[in-house]
């Protein structure tokens, strides 16, 4: 009798033991996927980001819209540093849809703002930049969406206006006992 008891135990832990195992190989699969995933992000975040100078940015800063008009998002561009020291200037252009506008920039600015456009256009921000001999260098480029992403101003101060007062029985109302569907048995 004990012989069959252990017996049946072991059988027991070594179906125990051949699960645990499979788990571990789902989770090594599923974590060599993941791996592959973020080996291929990360390949092609380099070569979006292929330029000398570094990554553009851009930060949303507003929303506005009028009477009979698109929502507009306005918008800054944040710039890297200037990758050599003999940059002189640097030529930032930005199209909006059709429309492109060409800003010329200090070597050492860092941030060009005040652009907007509508709201759900796209956008492509590239940056040269310009040595003392002329020279330019590759572009640096950052396209994206004027997507909405600001939320509408808090709501004013809420207020209270007391009507009358009016008065009730002074008979005590006994509540209803709670029914069995708010309390489901578990």
């Amino acid at each position: 009798m004990w012989f069959i008891w252990k017996s049946n135990q072991l059988s027991e832990l070594s179906k125990q033991i051949t699960d645990q195992k499979n788990i571990i190989k789902k989770i090594r699969y599923e974590q060599l996927d993941l791996i592959t995933r973020i080996r291929y992000l990360e390949r092609l975040i380099k070569s979006v980001c292929k330029s000398k100078l570094g990554p553009v940015g851009f930060k949303i800063t507003s929303e506005r819209n009028g009477e009979g008009m698109a929502d507009m998002i306005r918008f800054n561009v944040t710039l890297p540093p200037k990758a050599a020291p003999d940059v002189v200037s640097r030529e930032l252009t930005i199209s909006i849809g059709d429309s492109q506008e060409v800003k010329m920039l200090g070597a050492d600015a860092l941030e060009a703002e005040g652009f907007e456009g509508p709201q759900d256009s796209g956008v492509v921000v590239s940056l040269v930049d310009i040595d003392d001999s002329g020279n330019r260098s590759e572009s640096s480029s950052i396209s994206f969406v004027l997507a909405d992403v600001v939320p509408p101003p808090m709501p004013g101060t809420l207020g209270v206006v007391v009507l009358d007062e009016h008065f009730v029985d002074d008979a005590v109302v006994e509540p209803a006992p709670p029914s069995e569907e708010q309390f489901p048995n578990t």
